[in-house]
């Protein structure tokens, strides 16, 4: 897939005036490398600035807990959000709106609902459309600066119990690959819907509401979360006003903020 088609459509996409915009045909990943430009910011003594950066391939795609993610060249929307500037009380909303608005973005292109599963992935049925991956990269007086990756598969599935945005479509429509200007269109598209999601910062109950509406997960799915310290199983309850999960376990109920969630039995 030509990089200096999709690169041009995404130089002709952008509204003048918004957040810096960053393309490079290749980087180990859109986080490592917003990571090093407010890194450079700061050693220079200055404050980072709002940014994305768009990747057309990945040669260490990264998800949560250091998993490969494999992003082949022209094959997916590989991106990555700089925001210098996010308050503590908005952290908990923070990874909520992003899966929202990232499916939201998606769900006009394909047939059939795009659903989230806990804590960071974007789901057709039960295989993987995909991921999402925030982290802090530091900050005082109740300020942080948090860098929002994520890689959404956009024509061929990359694994195994995968999908893409391409297998999604209808029949007639998933002969034809996804071209460079589409893929482009694609990421302006996800990038955009991420950024309006998130002017709801300030508001985590609604944040948590909007991710339950859109959650893979039905009351009383029986379901295993992996965490550091050790396995928890129950039945799915819902989820809390910050977004954490609840499961009904033998011992009572649990509410978890991080962990791998898998449908028990998986």
């Amino acid at each position: 897939m030509s990089f200096r088609r999709f690169s041009r459509r995404l130089a002709q996409s952008w509204a003048p005036g918004g957040p810096a915009r960053v393309v490079v045909r290749s980087t180990d990943s859109t986080n490592l490398l917003a990571r090093r430009v407010a890194a450079a910011y700061r050693a220079d003594g200055g404050r980072p600035v709002a940014a994305s950066f768009v990747a057309h391939h990945q040669s260490a795609g990264r998800g949560r807990g250091d998993r490969r993610w494999q992003s082949l060249p022209g094959e997916g929307v590989y991106a990555s959000l700089l925001l210098p500037t996010v308050r503590s009380s908005q952290l908990t909303a923070l990874p909520l709106l992003v899966a929202v608005g990232l499916a939201d973005a998606v769900q006009p292109l394909v047939r059939r609902r795009v659903t989230l599963r806990w804590p960071n992935d974007l789901l057709i049925g039960r295989r993987k459309l995909g991921g999402i991956l925030i982290e802090a990269t530091g900050g005082t007086g109740g300020e942080a600066t948090a860098v929002v990756g994520f890689g959404i598969n956009c024509d061929r599935p990359p694994v195994a119990r995968a999908t893409s945005i391409r297998e999604e479509r209808p029949a007639a429509a998933r002969r034809e690959s996804i071209g460079p200007e589409e893929l482009a269109d694609v990421a302006v598209r996800l990038i955009s819907g991420v950024e309006k999601e998130l002017e709801g910062l300030d508001d985590a109950a609604a944040a948590a509401r909007r991710y339950a509406a859109a959650s893979a997960h039905h009351p009383g799915d029986r379901l295993s979360c992996r965490t550091p310290e050790g396995v928890v199983e129950g039945r799915f309850r819902g989820f809390d006003r910050r977004g954490f999960l609840r499961l009904e376990t033998a011992e009572g109920e649990r509410s978890m903020g991080t962990g791998d969630l898998v449908w028990a039995g998986e």
